[in-house]
């Protein structure tokens, strides 16, 4: 697939601002206004989460610092707790489940916590863990609230035309609009970042790595092609905050959002947002909302501003394509688990007052 340089985003001027997650989701994304009946519904359901302590108390920085003591099955707590109100309210709102699987939420919680116990036992050997691990943990995050997921082997290559060149990419997983009726059917293209090596010692930047196939696009500027053996490396933009693994590690270290909105580029013409895009980036147990705003008089002069254009796209203020992103949320934090909470919540409320309507 494609490998973005930070070449691209530069030459089309994109600006940055940091985002509010709720102010992304309400006011970027906004698929349909909410009203204070849904606002409350949203609240309650929050609420429900907080009673029934799903997170099971665990409120650490990283998966190494949790007990697995803490970590208690979901469905033996229930079972000791079913007239418990919140146990209803999770099992019967229709926010939390589908008529066809009232319990559909805490089944897909309990998959999410299994997941974290073995996640957090293999930590403790010290071992790499796959970023396919957190890919699927998210995932069932995902469609415990009821949104839809597509991911690898299941995506396949999309292309589109950029800078006078067919450029394809195949993200990691896709969330899908529930009853699509055309093509922009694409919710939200979620990045699983991958392997970061961290010079600390002389101070220079971090270096994103990938591995490519042989049938990747070149032409195009900021686009590499490489071969499989090929590693190559990915600059930092100075001008944004860190993506952070971990609160530590990455302390000082500029991040990269190349990839990530070059992804987001691509699936632009297939998003249920005619002027933009909705994204999510998940660095290990960390994760951010993302909104990439296009404008169409910009998106046709990417389309055919030929690859050898020196200097940057000659675009008015106004036509500069605007990338938002939120700060960055710890799943394994309490705090930040609601606010992720929260954020898919008010997706999902989206998602069913359309359907309503339909």
């Amino acid at each position: 697939m494609s490998n973005w340089k930070s070449s691209f985003t530069d030459k089309i001027e994109i600006h940055y601002v940091n985002e509010d997650f709720e102010k992304i989701i309400l006011s970027r994304l906004r698929l349909v206004p909410l009203s204070a009946k849904d606002f409350d519904g949203v609240e309650a359901c929050l609420k429900a989460c907080s009673s029934c302590n799903l997170a099971l108390e665990v409120d650490y920085d990283r998966l190494e610092d949790v007990h697995t003591r803490l970590l208690t099955d979901l469905s033996t707590l229930l079972k000791h707790q079913l007239s418990e109100w919140w146990v209803v309210y999770l099992r019967t709102d229709p926010l939390l489940n589908d008529y066809e699987n009232q319990n559909r939420f805490l089944m897909k919680m309990d998959e999410f916590n299994k997941c974290l116990q073995q996640m957090v036992s293999e930590s403790k050997t010290k071992e790499t863990l796959l970023e396919g691990k957190y890919q699927i943990l998210f995932e069932k995050l995902l469609q415990a609230f009821g949104i839809n997921t597509l991911s690898q082997p299941f995506i396949s290559k999309t292309k589109a035309m950029i800078m006078g060149h067919m450029v394809s990419s195949m993200t990691d997983m896709l969330c899908i609009q529930h009853s699509p009726a055309n093509d922009r059917q694409i919710l939200c293209v979620c990045e699983v970042k991958k392997p970061i090596s961290y010079e600390e010692e002389d101070g220079t930047p971090c270096k994103k790595k990938f591995k490519t196939s042989p049938q990747d696009v070149a032409a195009t500027p900021g686009v590499e092609k490489h071969t499989s053996e090929e590693v190559h490396s990915i600059s930092s933009k100075e001008s944004l905050e860190p993506v952070l693994s971990s609160a530590s590690s990455c302390s000082g270290i500029q991040g990269d959002w190349a990839q990530h909105i070059g992804e987001l580029f691509v699936y632009l013409d297939k998003s249920v947002k005619h002027n933009g895009i909705l994204g999510i980036a998940i660095d290990k147990t960390w994760v951010r909302f993302t909104f990439l705003e296009v404008e169409e008089t910009c998106r046709k002069k990417i389309r055919d501003t030929p690859a050898n254009h020196r200097g940057p796209l000659k675009l008015e203020a106004w036509e500069q394509p605007r990338f938002f992103y939120s700060k960055p949320f710890n799943i394994l934090k309490q705090a930040d688990r609601m606010d992720v909470f929260k954020g898919l919540l008010l997706i999902r409320s989206m998602q069913e007052k359309i359907s309503k309507v339909q």
